[in-house]
């Protein structure tokens, strides 16, 4: 019963996921993305990973969360990160500030929840905010990407690997590709 309801409750995203990535895309390449802020809730996990891979393709990136400054990237995150080469071992977690969305071209989100509040940060005049799960290439199950805090490292390895798949469009427009 309980994954009848999970399957009806993301029906939509499935459905139109083709619609949103394609929308998502067009945002990506109608304006600038030299300075892009990545959000998550704790700022641990998910936004740093994307921000090092970003400013590893070339842009200025910051990232930040909702919740609990001055944290670490939990030893799980650090070793699945490692194996994309990302290195969060020195990342601490900070707090999205309203400058931090006025200095931003584009926000990128885990969720719809990270959506609101940074709309509600900055505005609706604010940069362009896009989901990161709209842009991922494959079918979807969900349009989030959840967090997988307090989970083993094959979920940790799994998130990444979904951010990687989600990143590419970005990170080949960053090097020159697109």
């Amino acid at each position: 019963m309980r994954l009848l309801a999970r399957a009806i409750r993301h029906l939509p995203d499935r459905l139109l996921h083709g619609r949103r990535r394609s929308a998502a895309l067009t945002r990506l390449a109608e304006g600038p993305a030299d300075r892009i802020l990545v959000l998550c809730h704790g700022n641990i996990i998910r936004s740093p990973f994307v921000e090092r891979r970003l400013a590893a393709a070339g842009a200025e990136a910051r990232s930040g969360g909702f919740i609990g400054p001055g944290r670490r990237s939990p030893p799980e995150a650090q070793e699945a990160a490692r194996v994309h080469r990302v290195n969060l071992s020195g990342h601490i977690s900070k707090l999205v500030t309203e400058e931090d969305l006025r200095w931003a071209e584009l926000v990128l989100v885990m969720d719809g929840i990270q959506e609101r509040r940074a709309r509600e940060l900055h505005g609706a005049a604010g940069p362009s905010i896009v989901r990161l799960g709209d842009l991922d290439p494959q079918p979807i199950e969900r349009r989030a990407i959840p967090d997988p805090f307090g989970e083993g490292e094959p979920v940790f390895r799994s998130t990444y690997q979904r951010l990687l798949r989600c990143l590419e469009p970005l990170e080949s427009r960053l090097r020159g590709g697109g």
